[in-house]
């Protein structure tokens, strides 16, 4: 992966904050809960069979720095996790 900052993933894709954001360097990217790894950001992907919105709790604990979500809003973010999440 391309060492990047959250705030520069935040504008490569077009996003925004759903809290204040920590414009820490990303480790790396995961789309799988439990194959997460403490510095990751964790893009919460919905397919046929699951929704990784669903597993956000597990991504935090896992030790994501962050979770990428689409919501259409901001309801949902790293559970208790309030500072280290955007969509």
């Amino acid at each position: 992966m391309i060492p990047m900052t959250m705030d520069e993933i935040r504008r490569a894709t077009q996003g925004r904050w759903c809290s204040e954001g920590i414009d820490v360097m990303v480790d790396g990217v995961s789309i799988d809960s439990r194959t997460a790894r403490p510095g990751d950001l964790f893009v919460a992907i919905r397919g046929a069979n699951f929704d990784g919105h669903e597993f956000l709790a597990q991504a935090a604990n896992a030790g994501c720095i962050g979770a990428m979500v689409d919501t259409g809003g901001c309801e949902i973010g790293l559970a208790g996790e309030s500072d280290r999440r955007f969509g």
